[in-house]
Formats: structure tokens, C-alpha cells, sequence
């Protein structure tokens, strides 16, 4: 998680360490997932169509990161767009919106 920490980072400078932790732990556990998936198969009932919970969760996993990259993606976008003052003031006004939720 700390390797890809270091390239979410360096990826998106601007974002939230808190969100890119997430993301970082996201995508160990999804490498976790599919070296157990490699060694072990998919399905476990092909006639049923059942597959392991491993793999339902890596989907669910999957899914997640790649919804918070692209909302990470065009958030960078925004900053090289905007300049680094109204990018910043969006971002914090983003981030607080984000902990006001909890």
C-alpha cells in the first residue's frame, strides 16, 4: 500500500492523502485478491454460475477505486485548469464537504 501511496501521490499532487490512502489500500488489496483468484480459480460452481466471495469482492473493490480515480482524474484536471489558488480553494471546500459527512 505505501508503493502505491508514493504513486497516487505523485499521480495527484493536489488530492487528499486520506482519499489516496484508500486507494492505495484498495489496489494492495485487490493485488491480494487476484493472486489468491490466480492460484485457486474464479468459479467455484460452473453449472450454478457461482463464484468465490474473493472474486465478488474484488469486483466490488474494483469498481470503487475506479469510480474515486476518475472523480481524482478530473479533479487534477480541474487544477491545471483552474490555477493552483482556485483549484486549492475547490478542493479544500470539497474535502471539508467530505468530513462534514461522516
Amino acid at each position: 500500500a505505501e508503493q502505491y501511496l508514493a504513486e497516487l501521490t505523485e499521480e495527484f499532487p493536489t488530492a487528499s492523502e486520506r482519499i489516496l490512502r484508500v486507494q492505495a489500500r484498495r489496489l494492495a488489496k485487490m493485488d491480494r485478491l487476484g493472486t489468491y483468484l490466480e492460484g485457486r480459480g474464479e468459479i467455484r460452481h460452473a453449472r450454478r454460475g457461482e463464484v468465490y466471495p474473493a472474486s465478488a469482492l474484488e469486483e466490488k473493490i474494483s469498481a470503487a477505486y475506479l469510480t474515486e480515480h476518475a472523480r481524482l482524474e478530473a479533479q487534477q484536471r480541474e487544477a491545471t485548469t483552474l490555477g493552483p489558488q482556485q483549484a486549492l480553494a475547490r478542493i479544500v471546500a470539497a474535502t471539508t464537504d467530505e468530513e462534514d459527512g461522516r
